[in-house]
């Protein structure tokens, strides 16, 4: 998540302490516009890069979302990300994919999310619905 160094030129430059502090303030955001669903790019988990702490662990307790989901899709030494979704409705069901790599950049890919969206139209029945989460890359490898 970029927005977690809105001034740094990447991770390596800010502290832990600071990296929670923008991850804070992006869950008083979320409680502030109170989306039921979030999807989310460039979502860091446990690395070097990040502090060695799951940021969308952290921000899916801070802003209350109870169920979240983190697909890996680059992964080395250094970092570990991809794509995300916090949710405040239930989800049955995940499935992620991992595209091909398209040098110079690190791969991406998407995560897709089945929620149980409320029915308005026939009261006590749920919709499921499709949430898909996809980061695509510049490089055009077609």
């Amino acid at each position: 998540m970029a927005a977690t160094r809105p001034q740094a030129a990447n991770h390596l430059f800010l502290g832990k302490e600071d990296i929670e502090q923008n991850i804070s303030a992006i869950a008083r955001l979320l409680n502030k516009i109170n989306p039921d669903i979030v999807a989310l790019q460039e979502a860091d988990g446990p690395s070097g890069w990040s502090g060695n702490f799951d940021y969308i662990e952290l921000l899916a307790r801070e802003a209350g979302y109870p169920w979240y989901y983190r697909a890996n899709h680059a992964e080395n030494w250094l970092f570990s990300y991809g794509t995300a979704i916090l949710s405040r409705l239930p989800v049955t069901e995940t499935i992620q994919h991992t595209f091909n790599p398209s040098p110079p950049t690190f791969n991406e890919g998407f995560l897709l999310g089945q929620v149980n969206w409320m029915n308005h139209n026939a009261p006590g029945s749920a919709l499921a619905v499709d949430v898909v989460s996809v980061h695509l890359d510049f490089p055009d490898n077609g």
